[in-house]
């Protein structure tokens, strides 16, 4: 009877894992489950969530979110498999900007007439990146970006402002009702209700400014909060810049952000 409990143990135990694995294994999220259907790629996790929140219950759309867990955007390069996964898609989303620069090397060599496109940056209008109070002083190594104006750097981080996420999940919406119109219903049915959560976490979030005592943030890494500081009146400082490589601030900049 105890080897026999023991057994039972055991094999609930190995039940359990296979349970967790499949539910936390980074390869299985997200990836196209077949070739049918209409094909919609995402190169970042913010367009990865609006998509798959807009298309729930809908059969016959397969999303893949094209980086695995634990990928640094800033850094990302895909490779030739994620490359055909682009070109095969019926729909793709990226954000662009400077963490995305190597989409700028990608986007011409995809075939407009069948890869309908939407860009983050596109979807809101766009702040000029600036130094943050207290960074590190730094070189941008970066290269302008197609669209700058007059050398103008366009911060990327749209989504950070709710009132932002509200209005690119609106535009991904309509892009998608392009794709299929027999399911618009859904869409915005899907739609309406992930706005009206990001709607109420902005309200939440003007309740604690409205009554907060200081207006600045703090930011011990990179600061790409700009567009969410805009949004609600506030300031910060931070170690660098939203899209910075650097590692390791100088004791001046550790002093100055304790202080």
């Amino acid at each position: 009877m105890k080897i026999k409990k023991i057994f039972l143990t055991i094999l609930l135990i190995i039940i359990l894992a296979g349970f967790i694995y499949a539910i936390i294994n980074p390869q299985n999220k997200g990836k196209m489950d077949n070739e049918n259907g209409i094909k919609i790629v995402c190169t970042s996790f913010v367009g990865y969530d609006f998509v798959r929140n807009i298309v729930k219950d809908v059969e016959g759309i397969n999303v893949t979110y094209l980086m695995d867990a634990g990928v640094d955007s800033h850094g990302f390069e895909p490779t030739a498999s994620q490359l055909i996964k682009m070109q095969k898609a019926d729909l793709l989303v990226y954000n662009g900007g400077e963490m995305e620069n190597w989409t700028e090397q990608v986007i011409p060599t995809l075939d407009v007439s069948k890869t309908s496109l939407i860009k983050l940056m596109d979807c809101v209008d766009l702040l000029e990146e600036e130094v943050v109070d207290g960074a590190e002083e730094h070189e941008h190594e970066h290269e302008h970006q197609i669209g700058e104006i007059d050398n103008v750097e366009w911060d990327e981080h749209v989504w950070t402002s709710p009132q932002n996420a509200i209005k690119i999940m609106q535009k991904i919406e309509e892009k998608i009702e392009e794709l299929d119109s027999s399911n618009k219903e859904i869409f915005k049915q899907n739609s309406e209700s992930y706005i009206n959560k990001i709607q109420e976490v902005d309200d939440e979030i003007w309740k604690i400014v409205n009554n907060a005592k200081r207006t600045k943030l703090i930011f011990g890494d990179r600061m790409p909060m700009k567009y969410f500081l805009e949004e609600f009146k506030l300031n910060a400082s931070g170690a660098f810049n939203g899209c910075s490589t650097e590692t390791e601030p100088s004791t001046r900049t550790l002093s100055y952000l304790i202080d």
